[in-house]
């Protein structure tokens, strides 16, 4: 090989910084684990998310899809089963519908009691070497207030929701609030009934601007298990995933180096169908 071809391919491992995978990694990785829908109008698939039918390392941990007829289900943690309508890689985000049994007239209690009760690591997802206790969805703190009298917030109201009318059975007034918020501005007649209650971080729309929604509103979608825009984040791969995809390119895995990469060659445009289930 001639100086200028070994001095090319140094500057080319250089540019790709510690995600260098060689041409047939990246080339194993896309045909082991290649883009799928559940329909040819649904979501695509890919890294970091996986079909749950797929090997382990096509996706993420936590990150696994199935499909049920045509329908993309994703399992979250708190919320439980959901229709993902669109993903979006670009950004880490995804639309999903909750999936409310017919007996259900509470979801809110349902995303209590879960969270009260489940002891689960949120947001910073380990390596991929990591086991699939974690979740990789977003969320944050709430508190559970018990009130004797309906009222009004006068300061912060953005911070708070309710009185949450199915919850009666918990006590006469229910209301959801930030777990920042500060007790001076709450009522002397309520008291916490539960701390630090995880509810999913809901999102005003597929792109960077995440700030949009207060915590009301955030709730409110939440407690409504209205069509919600979730995002993801895990460590040592979101990183990656934006660089790739600001390239316009994807993102893979490699087994053998256990890092992340961006394929080398542009976006592959196939995908595989999969059978309803």
């Amino acid at each position: 090989m001639s100086k200028f071809l070994i001095a090319v391919l140094l500057l080319s491992l250089l540019n790709d910084g510690n995600h260098v995978v060689t041409p047939w990694e990246d080339q194993d990785f896309f045909k082991s684990c290649p883009p799928s829908k559940c329909n040819k109008d649904g979501p695509v698939i890919r890294f970091p998310h996986r079909l749950e039918s797929k090997d382990a390392s096509c996706g993420a941990p936590g990150m696994y899809l199935s499909c049920s007829g045509e329908d993309t289900i994703m399992s979250h943690p708190i919320m439980g089963s959901c229709k993902v309508t669109a993903i979006n890689y670009k950004h880490g985000t995804m639309k999903v519908i909750p999936l409310v049994e017919s007996l259900s007239h509470c979801p809110i209690q349902k995303i209590i009691s879960t969270s009260l009760s489940t002891d689960y690591r949120n947001t910073s997802v380990g390596s991929l070497s990591n086991s699939e206790d974690k979740t990789p969805y977003v969320d944050e703190h709430a508190s559970l207030l018990c009130c004797s009298r309906e009222f009004t917030p006068s300061a912060e109201a953005y911070n708070f929701v309710g009185p949450i009318s199915c919850l009666s059975d918990v006590c006469s007034l229910s209301y959801l609030v930030a777990a920042q918020i500060s007790v001076y501005v709450l009522p002397l007649d309520c008291k916490v009934a539960a701390h630090r209650i995880r509810i999913p971080r809901a999102y005003n729309k597929d792109d960077e601007y995440y700030e949009d929604l207060t915590f009301n509103e955030r709730a409110t979608r939440i407690i409504n298990f209205s069509e919600t825009t979730l995002a993801w984040s895990v460590r040592d791969i979101t990183d990656v995933r934006i660089q790739c995809e600001q390239e316009g390119r994807h993102c893979g895995f490699s087994s053998q180096r256990r890092l992340v990469f961006c394929q080398r060659h542009g976006i592959v445009s196939f995908f595989r169908q999969n059978s309803p289930q």
